[in-house]
């Protein structure tokens, strides 16, 4: 019998977030203890109401991560304020801030506001397949409307509930 060798477990992942993170922190099983319970030995997860993807990426670079994985969940504030480019540039900051041995996972965004989102989804998929390490979590296509609040925005708890299961499954940790 030919054994098939397994893959080796991931010890460690930081979140970087907004306030969707912190939703997801918050209703059914957190995010931080969702990663503990499957496995991961070391789960950072930084999260802040309003937080733009400039300053989110500050919070990576002084995190100063040298192995496991980086789930980044950002944009959804810099949507009415930036621009697509100025984004993708925090997206080439974000990866230069992390080996390149670290794998990292960005999540498309998912709103219903009312300046499309399209743009900075094609950024986050035109930068994933500039770098290698980099890998797109295409929460847009996984989720439901009926997951939103009234604010086209933030999540219902369910929401909350299946974005988390989302990322796991993603990372490889159902």
């Amino acid at each position: 019998m030919v054994s098939v060798p397994s893959k080796p477990p991931l010890l460690s992942v930081v979140v970087i977030g907004d306030s969707l993170t912190v939703g997801s922190e918050m209703y059914g099983v957190s995010l931080t203890r969702s990663l503990l319970n499957a496995g991961v030995l070391d789960v950072i997860v930084s999260a802040e109401n309003g937080r733009t993807t400039s300053e989110g990426v500050g919070k990576l670079e002084d995190s100063m991560v040298v192995d496991g994985a980086v789930v980044i969940a950002l944009g959804t504030n810099d949507v009415a304020t930036a621009d697509p480019n100025f984004f993708g540039s925090q997206i080439d900051r974000a990866v230069a801030a992390i080996p390149e041995t670290v794998k990292i996972f960005w999540l498309t965004l998912y709103t219903d506001q009312w300046i499309s989102d399209d743009a900075y989804n094609a950024k986050i998929i035109e930068k994933a397949n500039t770098h290698p390490n980099l890998s797109v979590m295409d929460f847009e296509s996984f989720a439901s409307p009926s997951w939103l609040e009234e604010d086209g925005v933030h999540l219902t708890p369910d929401g909350y509930i299946q974005r988390t299961r989302f990322i796991l499954q993603e990372l490889g940790l159902n």
